[in-house]
């Protein structure tokens, strides 16, 4: 028979604002290429003058522009959504196309954050697959100071609360923090923005329900119940958390009571404005 463990846990929250992005004014700058014209005339003494005209016109090809939701755009850098796809090269999960300009000549980290499906906070995993078919699943993007034929994506199915709540992805919203070169002390920080799939009308359903632990401010913080398989980490509290203030918030657990003992829950959740958090706390 399983043991009865008595739960008590404190929460600490914290309100903070979104990170400001960077401060600098970025100057629009406009580059215009001329077609460059090379005219040769011959003049030949007969009764009837002939002329003989030669023009060579170069012009530099340019690549043609991304189209899709404008994510970012300043300091030299664009990062548009190109659309909804499927990885067929990695998994033939679902994901979403990213288009990077860079024109700061210096190499790009981008890294994602305050990710969210449908409404639900997630991880977005960055998915490079370079021209040569290497496929690479990581923390963060890596642009290199000329741009390259690498193609991006965000993974959107890895994490398992989109597997478990997540019936069909209809909305992706993310920001980005952006390394220039190696210049750590002005990190960039991106505005959060939405991307709809125009294929889809689903609308996500949040089971909220629970002991409320907290509800104040337009924060709501549910306990779901508990996992007491101590097979693998031990007991597992599940959380549910919501963000119905205008600001990003962290929850992050101060204190927690099992059969009389303390233990440690190590978890820190973001929430942007208006989304759910759903978490197991691993005890």
């Amino acid at each position: 028979m399983k043991k009865k463990i008595t739960f008590i846990m404190a929460l600490c929250i914290a309100l903070c604002g979104l990170a400001g992005c960077s401060g600098s004014n970025t100057a629009e700058s406009t580059t215009t290429t001329t077609a460059a014209e090379t005219t040769t005339t011959t003049t030949t003494a007969t009764e009837a003058e002939t002329t003989t005209t030669t023009t060579t016109a170069t012009e530099k090809e340019e690549a043609p522009a991304a189209e899709g939701t404008v994510l970012y755009d300043a300091n030299d850098i664009k990062i548009i959504s190109t659309g909804f796809e499927t990885a067929d090269e990695y998994d033939e999960s679902k994901v979403l196309g990213l288009a990077i300009e860079n024109s700061t000549g210096k190499e790009l980290m981008l890294r994602p954050q305050l990710g969210s499906i449908n409404g639900i906070m997630v991880n977005l995993y960055p998915l490079t697959i370079s021209s040569d078919g290497y496929v690479n699943m990581g923390g963060d993007f890596t642009v290199p100071a000329e741009n390259d034929t690498d193609r991006r994506y965000l993974h959107l199915t890895s994490e398992n609360v989109v597997r478990e709540r997540v019936p069909e992805i209809s909305e992706v919203a993310v920001s980005f923090e952006i390394v220039i070169g190696d210049d750590w002390e002005n990190v960039i920080y991106t505005d959060r923005v939405s991307v709809k799939d125009p294929d889809s009308d689903y609308v996500q359903e949040y089971d909220d329900t629970g002991d409320v632990a907290y509800d104040k401010d337009g924060i709501k913080i549910v306990l779901q119940g508990t996992d007491y398989d101590e097979s693998f980490w031990g007991p597992t509290v599940k959380l549910c958390a919501y963000n119905g203030s205008d600001k990003t918030i962290s929850i992050r657990p101060t204190q927690s009571v099992i059969d009389g003992e303390e233990h440690d829950a190590y978890s820190t959740m973001e929430i942007a404005p208006g989304c759910y958090y759903f978490e197991n706390l691993l005890f």
